[in-house]
């Protein structure tokens, strides 16, 4: 499933997603991201708010820093670490100040598996 911002469905055309929810409400947001078993994004309103409804999560952190955020025994936090330039934003920018994004061209999709894994057997707090 793919989730996110009316402005963002042309970004997931192609990725083969089963069914996509974008430009939703707020509430009707909250629900698809409750029926979720896991939900894997970056450090995003989406991601909080699937962590808000006790759906796990697996946060993948670029250019802001992962330390900004409190411990969720439910949310998996994913970043390239030893990277001299990360984090570069608190916010994450756009576009990539020294124009690579090697802080997410570097998350490897294994990573991302095995944090998906860990997520799901951790479950979530009230579920």
């Amino acid at each position: 499933m793919a989730v996110g911002g009316a402005d963002e469905a042309p970004l997931a055309a192609g990725w083969g997603a089963e069914v996509e929810a974008f430009g939703l409400s707020l509430p009707a947001t909250a629900g698809v991201l409750a029926g979720c078993a896991a939900v894997v994004g970056g450090d995003s309103g989406l991601v909080h708010l699937a962590r808000a409804v006790g759906t796990p999560a697996v946060m993948l952190f670029g250019p802001t820093p992962a330390t900004a955020h409190p411990d969720d025994a439910a949310r998996i936090q994913l970043s390239v670490e030893g990277l001299a330039c990360r984090p570069c934003s608190a916010h994450g920018p756009r576009r990539c100040p020294r124009g690579h994004h090697a802080c997410l061209d570097r998350l490897e999709p294994n990573d991302v598996m095995g944090g998906l894994h860990a997520a799901l057997d951790r479950g979530s707090c009230g579920r």
